[in-house]
């Protein structure tokens, strides 16, 4: 025998409230996404930067890079060892000139000439005045 007193059951269908999609929320982590991305590929940049061809620059043509390089203008002596030289990239990676016998032997000879110069046929100057001479 069945209970009397209970009751139908009711079927009872519980609407769900539709789940909002929040666009805020899904704009800012987008941006953050790409700033986030866009960042890590320029510090990826930045580790092959300077991995183009080697190249002659600075006012005298004395440096050797990768990227153009401003130099105040000063020639020196030693520049004109560097119109002949090789200006390429190296076992480390780096531009720079190949050391060469030649470019060694001018940038020696170079230090040398100015090393040894003959001042035999100079002249001097003697102020009697402070006491000192100047050749």
């Amino acid at each position: 025998m069945a209970p009397q007193n209970q009751q139908p059951k009711e079927e009872t269908t519980e609407s769900k409230p539709p789940v909002k999609t929040n666009w805020k929320y899904l704009a800012i982590v987008v941006v953050l996404g790409l700033l986030v991305g866009g960042m890590l590929m320029y510090s990826l940049q930045g580790i092959n930067k300077g991995k183009g061809e080697c190249m002659i620059t600075g006012c005298n043509g004395q440096i050797c890079s990768d990227q153009e390089v401003i130099t105040t203008c000063e020639a020196v002596p030693e520049d004109a060892c560097y119109k002949n030289a090789k200006c390429e990239r190296q076992q480390n990676g780096e531009c720079s000139w190949t050391q060469t016998k030649e470019l060694l032997q001018c940038l020696q000879d170079v230090k040398t000439k100015q090393t040894s110069i003959d001042t035999s046929d100079w002249q001097t100057y003697r102020n009697e005045e402070f006491g000192f001479e100047v050749r």
